[in-house]
């Protein structure tokens, strides 16, 4: 696949983005600017005791790129959603027991689906869904009105190049807001990173411009510095850094805040306390650099870089929970060049043992933590672009 004025390296590429492009720097203020001589850590050999054993929840959803959980129907158990890409196609199917799953249609039209997410926008106790659509150009939301029938609000449909999107409560009014990212085919495009106020009921005003930059790749909200509101958290590839907007608490954004410069091909970022002492890191994939790293933050959103692999081919998404049910966070993350899915066990230090998966996930490109099964540890959901597959590895413990 092409787009006018692009190099792509190989076969999926315009998004999951391994194009070859030209340098672009925000010039934002920086707090802590990541360095040469961090640490890199080398996973060790030993086998871990844990097994996966994979249920194929989709075997042709076409373009699979983006998985999600949530308990859509409101049945107490955790059902999964997805984006199809080449299908134009947002789903959701529901968990009925035992682990079997039947699919249901959100939207079968949302030109190049390239994420979905599932969030109770309207407040209604019930989850809706959000999404971005690549080629339509759209950011829309998706109500749920309680029986599962979803009628589509759409934020925007002249948003070139849609491709991130998230969902956080920006302006401290308890209803949840919605940021979006663009990712332009052609490089030389000022892209956006915008947000949306949900004005309550989700009636959503005009988009307000965070930032202007270079391909927006992943986007997601979280109070990273603990002071009571949401910041936003972003990777941009065009200019290779993992960043984040703190937020005034009213929804203004002043100050960016360079976390990672020279990540090539930043692709992915997740948010989490990694190292469970109260304050949130960070998570990022870099694509060019076949590199997975985390950010330890020391509190006062000082950041250190600690490597967990720099070979692991077009690294793209990143997520993280509970793996191995000893009550620390371990890291999930997928090789597209690779085609793998693999985990990192963390031993409660901050030390992490590399295990693959799987490494027969066509062309992975999501990764996804959560406990499907309500046995207390963390399975694992996996989309595949080239195989066209959703796939749920569940967790034993041996």
């Amino acid at each position: 696949m092409r787009f006018p004025g692009t190099e792509v390296r190989h076969a999926f590429r315009p998004l999951v983005l391994g194009v070859v492009l030209a340098s672009v720097c925000c010039g934002a203020p920086a707090t802590s600017i990541d360095q040469d001589s961090d640490d890199t850590t080398t996973p060790p050999s030993a086998p871990v005791g844990v097994s996966f054993d994979p249920h194929l929840i989709a075997d042709d959803f076409d373009g699979a790129i983006s998985v999600s959980s949530a308990d859509v129907d409101g049945d107490g158990d955790i059902d999964i959603v997805g984006a199809g890409l080449r299908s134009d196609r947002m789903a959701w199917w529901e968990n009925t027991g035992n682990l079997d799953f039947g699919m249901h249609d959100i939207s079968s039209s949302f030109d190049a689906a390239r994420q979905i997410f599932s969030f109770d926008v309207d407040g209604d106790g019930d989850q809706d869904i959000i999404g971005a659509a690549f080629y339509g150009n759209s950011i829309a939301w998706w109500e749920n009105d309680g029986a599962q029938d979803f009628a589509i609000h759409p934020l925007r449909e002249d948003f070139e190049g849609s491709n991130t999107v998230h969902a956080g409560d920006l302006d401290g009014d308890g209803a949840l807001d919605i940021v979006a990212g663009s990712w332009h085919h052609d490089q030389n495009f000022s892209d956006s990173l915008l947000w949306f106020r949900n004005e309550g009921d989700g009636v959503f005003a005009e988009g307000v411009t965070i930032d202007r930059g270079s391909r927006y790749s992943c986007v997601k909200v979280a109070d990273l510095d603990r002071d009571g509101d949401d910041d936003v958290v972003i990777a941009t590839y065009g200019n290779g850094t993992i960043s984040w907007w703190e937020n005034a608490g009213d929804g203004s954004f002043e100050s960016e805040h360079v976390v990672a410069a020279g990540f090539a091909g930043s692709h992915w970022v997740h948010v989490v306390d990694l190292d469970s002492d109260g304050d949130l890191d960070i998570l990022g994939a870099a694509i060019d650099l076949n590199m997975v790293a985390w950010w330890k933050n020391d509190g006062s959103q000082e950041f250190e870089r600690h490597v967990l692999d720099d070979s692991f081919a077009a690294a793209g998404s990143v997520h993280a929970g509970d793996v191995d049910g000893d009550g620390d966070i371990d890291v999930l993350a997928t090789a597209e060049g690779a085609n793998t899915v693999a985990w990192w066990e963390n031993d409660g230090d901050e030390s992490f043992t590399k295990e693959v998966i799987s490494s027969g996930v066509g062309q992975a490109l999501d990764v996804h933590a959560v406990d499907i099964d309500g046995d207390g540890d963390a399975d694992v959901l996996g989309a595949a672009y080239s195989g066209d597959t959703i796939t749920l590895w569940e967790t034993r413990q041996q």
